[in-house]
């Protein structure tokens, strides 16, 4: 490979990067040399990828119950999440909660691989709140008219009526007569709702009594007074 040194071998191993011609010669006369008529290179030692970052990660909702994970573009790579299986594309979607390190792979060199130096975690999906349920039910009077629930509380929710408007108090208060359904949503989680089977009936406000009236009046006579006056004469 350089028209000094010789072997028997036709094998030329552990080449540094370099350009090489090539040298054959006549083992019964050492001035019988052929060169080759153009150079043979070993190339540079592939540079290996910069290590993986991400670019974002998606963590799994009640809604959308699986993480995504995307790795920094890089020219000329192939990317994967378990050292095995790489892909073209840099994004990786539908994951299941777990621990994940980042490969890339030179895609010219397979030997080429770089991981993460840290594991990124996609979290477990997260608990839905359990089935709210009432505290108390103040129904309408005359006196207020206007109905109150109270909804049992729960750490880490917010409370609604309608699944539309949430509010952190567990009471609501001047209510119309209607029928209402309970909902408790995770405040992490805004996809993590959970409404009460059954509704709760704010009643019609009661209906006051008929105004008042007389169905007799008896009025004081003469032998009533008579009567009277007489006992107090003869006391």
């Amino acid at each position: 490979m350089d028209g000094i040194t010789y072997q028997s071998s036709n094998v030329f191993t552990a080449l540094a990067p370099n350009t090489y011609t090539l040298y054959v010669r006549n083992t019964a006369d050492n001035t019988c040399v052929t060169p080759s008529s153009s150079a043979i290179t070993i190339n540079a030692i592939p540079t290996p990828p910069v290590e993986p970052t991400t670019v974002s990660v998606v963590q799994p909702t009640c809604g959308t119950p699986s993480g995504n994970i995307t790795i920094t573009t890089q020219a000329g790579v192939a990317y994967s999440l378990d050292g095995i299986t790489y892909q073209s594309s840099n994004v990786f979607t539908a994951l299941a909660p777990n621990t994940y390190t980042l490969y890339v792979r030179n895609t010219l060199d397979n030997t080429c691989v770089t991981p993460s130096s840290s594991a990124i975690t996609i979290n477990a999906i997260p608990t839905p709140p359990t089935e709210p349920t009432t505290v108390s039910v103040v129904q309408p009077t005359c006196g207020t008219p206007s109905g109150s629930i109270t909804i049992t509380t729960q750490a880490g929710v917010a409370y609604s009526l309608d699944g539309i408007t949430y509010q952190s108090s567990n009471v609501f208060t001047a209510l119309a007569p209607n029928t209402y359904t309970l909902y408790v949503r995770n405040t992490a989680d805004n996809t993590c709702v959970t409404p009460s089977s059954s509704a709760i009936t704010i009643n019609a406000i009661p209906t006051p009594p008929v105004e008042p009236t007389t169905v007799s009046v008896v009025q004081p006579t003469s032998s009533i007074l008579c009567r009277r006056l007489r006992r107090r004469t003869t006391l």
